[in-house]
């Protein structure tokens, strides 16, 4: 991966400043490809995946909800305007990711942690 990102960036150009509000951003342009394979993430945390790596995708995804449901309780439906999608899209996402994150596995702190998850998507999002 590390000789992908020193091929890339050696053949890069830095495009026009993009200036938005405060923010300044210099695009990098490339015609550099790649042909990377990917998979979504349910794919990724199906029943194969170690234990590991569905604890921190699960613990980053709590942390996430907790801190729209902290916002949510601050700023009411006008949160939703912040996301690209809106609410519905956003609750589809995380209805998913309940699905995706479920584990018939017996490890109890992961089923405790799971189980918050999906009851701060229920708290969020009223399913």
């Amino acid at each position: 991966m590390q000789e992908v990102i020193k091929e890339y960036l050696e053949q890069a150009k830095v495009g026009r400043k993009q200036v938005y509000k405060n923010m300044a951003v210099f695009p990098l342009l490339s015609d550099y490809s790649l042909s990377l394979e990917y998979i979504l993430l349910d794919e990724a945390l199906g029943s194969g995946a170690p234990l590991e790596a569905r604890f921190v995708a699960l613990a980053d995804k709590l942390n996430n909800i907790r801190a729209i449901a902290s916002d949510y309780k601050e700023k009411g439906e006008g949160l939703w305007k912040r996301f690209k999608r809106g609410k519905e899209d956003q609750k589809w996402y995380y209805e998913g990711l309940v699905k995706a994150l479920r584990n018939a596995s017996s490890n109890e702190p992961y089923r405790a942690m799971h189980s918050q998850f999906r009851r701060q998507v229920k708290k969020v999002f009223g399913t």
